[in-house]
């Protein structure tokens, strides 16, 4: 229905309706001065990918909200530093490509505030996971289907009653980061967590199901308190 790449888009209160047989997103932004004040209110019906496809940087501080159709971010969504990306409750956001240790799929050198509620949470997912937001990809989701959120430089994340599924790694802190991850869950991953050099973390109240290893941390200080790990990976590293 809306393909923009490049410059500002101002995409709000659409009503699309596919009939073709193509699986390509109904709303589709790449652009590198993303306002998601500006992205609010679209549905879509029929056939294809319902999904609102967004690549690029957030330019502008602003809140994602949960819409009638789940969000797909394609290959990196980037958070500059300066600008705060804020995640309303009950909103879904389906990830694809992206590479961490470089740039993960969400990738934030600003602010990232993902607070959902314990009845209505934020869930990160594979685009290939149907059992929430509709049928966006092939019902088959899988580890490493998107690599995850990550911060980098002098970057913060707060995540309070957040879903994150079948990415590479749920979290990936570098540098000078500040992160408070609680009352979470993080399943169908390589790593849960995973923070390096001067990194300053909290994590409560969190459960991991990870192929590998839950939480992992080098420099920086911790608190890593009251979670609940299982790993069902061959790995023998600690959880």
């Amino acid at each position: 229905a809306v393909t923009v790449t490049g410059g500002s888009a101002q995409v709000e209160d659409n009503s699309a309706t596919t009939v073709g047989p193509l699986v390509s997103p109904t709303y589709y932004v790449d652009s590198d001065v993303v306002d998601f004040g500006q992205l609010g209110g679209n549905t879509a019906s029929g056939t294809g990918d319902l999904v609102f496809m967004i690549k690029g940087t957030v330019s502008t501080s602003s809140t994602m909200e949960a819409e009638a159709i789940p969000w797909e971010i394609y290959w990196s969504l980037d958070v500059p530093a300066g600008v705060t990306l804020t995640i309303a409750p009950g909103t879904v956001v389906k990830g694809e490509g992206g590479q961490c240790n470089g740039s993960c799929t969400l990738q934030v050198e600003g602010s990232l505030v993902a607070q959902g509620t314990a009845t209505s949470p934020i869930t990160f997912t594979s685009v290939n996971d149907n059992s929430i937001g509709g049928t966006t990809g092939s019902g088959s989701p899988a580890t490493g289907d998107w690599y995850g959120i990550g911060a980098d430089t002098s970057g913060s994340i707060m995540l309070q009653h957040v879903v994150d599924k079948y990415s590479y790694y749920g979290l990936w802190l570098q540098g000078t980061v500040l992160a408070d991850v609680e009352n979470s869950s993080f399943s169908n991953e390589n790593v849960g967590i995973q923070g390096v050099q001067s990194t300053s973390a909290v994590i409560k109240n969190n459960t991991f199901v990870v192929w590998n290893v839950a939480v992992t941390l080098t420099g920086g200080s911790a608190q890593i308190e009251d979670n609940s790990a299982t790993t069902v990976g061959p790995s023998v590293n600690p959880v």
